[in-house]
């Protein structure tokens, strides 16, 4: 056994430092005197004395009869059946005590916790980041959020997120949702994760392109508890290999404002799966189509006029007074029997077109 050892269980009976380098001392030494051991230490002689007899009050050193006196090591086995023993008789007493304890612990008032405080923490590094979406993922008990670049995806799939969540005991109970964006050139690596992901249990939707807008913010959320926000690396900082940095939080009303977040995107994306194929096999998915300025206006006319029930329309301040100059137009829906209804602003400019198109309209928004 090392001497690391020996002082660690000297310490665990619960000797201090200064007892421990004193007893061990005199094990290697035998009996000896207090200023002898002092000196040897180069300690004070009455630190070294009070540490003497506060180990012959433990029964770990025992005093000669003589004057002066020394002192002389009780056996490093006596020492630790004496420690044993302690401590056996110290859970005897407790098990003893156990049911009178619960009972007592069961009557005491519980106060009222005040709400933990908000906390923001920055992650730095790659290993890091992905250590705590593993945690994350293991501590999900109603759903789990996620918004990744397909490279973020391969990233995460090399650091095991995936089979942290096909082995997560909840997973047949729990969404986990993950959000990319969508690919018009998609590799064999890209394919072969999306499928990966999706058997591993995960929810994977791609962002709709036809909406415009780029896949952002990057986050994770578990269950309104906690989130980690990615930070974008600044484009004019010249460092190609940036630390990764994200911030996490367990602000509820922060989480709460980006899950909102998440459901809008949600909303607007595409099952994976689906619109994947279709691009793999060749497909062209259904999408919104986009014509012409004339080729367009051919179709709103035609539209108008196929229309047998009501008519929709949203439009803008301009919008609506030009569709007062066709108050011909107006008349003949209303005598079709067609209920419009119109959403435009309202401005000082069309207040007096809105108030003559109340007239003929069936129903106005504002």
């Amino acid at each position: 056994m090392s001497e690391e050892t020996i002082d660690r269980i000297l310490k665990e009976c619960g000797l201090r430092q200064s007892e421990v380098d004193v007893y061990v001392f005199l094990a290697k030494h035998g009996t000896l005197k207090s200023r002898d051991i002092a000196k040897q230490l180069k300690k004070d002689k009455a630190q070294v004395l009070r540490v003497l007899k506060n180990l012959q009050t433990r029964g770990i050193v025992e005093p000669t009869l003589e004057m002066p006196q020394r002192f002389s090591p009780v056996p490093f086995e006596k020492v630790l059946d004496a420690f044993v023993k302690a401590k056996r008789e110290e859970a005897n007493l407790i098990e003893t005590a156990k049911d009178e304890l619960l009972l007592h612990w069961r009557h005491i008032g519980r106060e009222k916790l005040e709400a933990p405080a908000n906390k923001f923490t920055v992650i730095e590094g790659s290993h890091r980041i992905y250590f705590k979406v593993h945690t994350m993922i293991e501590e999900t008990r109603k759903q789990f959020l996620a918004v990744f670049p397909i490279q973020e995806l391969l990233k995460a799939n090399n650091f095991g997120i995936f089979d942290a969540v096909a082995k997560h005991h909840l997973r047949t109970t729990i969404q986990f949702r993950f959000l990319t964006e969508s690919l018009s050139q998609p590799t064999g690596a890209t394919r072969t994760i999306s499928e990966k992901v999706q058997r591993r249990g995960v929810i994977l939707r791609e962002r709709n392109p036809d909406f415009g807008r780029g896949l952002s913010p990057r986050m994770v959320i578990r269950d309104e508890e906690e989130m980690l926000l990615f930070f974008a690396p600044r484009t004019d900082s010249g460092l190609e290999n940036a630390v990764e940095t994200c911030l996490w939080t367990n602000c509820k009303d922060l989480i709460r404002s980006f899950a909102a977040v998440f459901n809008v995107l949600w909303s607007q994306s595409v099952e994976f799966s689906e619109r994947a194929a279709k691009r793999w096999s060749g497909e062209t998915p259904s999408t919104y189509s986009v014509f012409p300025t004339e080729t367009a206006q051919g179709k709103y006319e035609e539209t108008l006029k196929s229309a047998e029930r009501e008519i929709i329309m949203l439009t803008t301040s301009n919008g609506l007074t030009d569709l007062w100059r066709n108050l011909n137009t107006i008349e003949e829906w209303t005598k079709k029997g067609l209920v419009l209804k119109i959403m435009a602003p309202i401005t000082g400019k069309n207040f007096s077109v809105a108030n003559k198109s109340l007239r003929c309209v069936h129903q106005t928004r504002t």
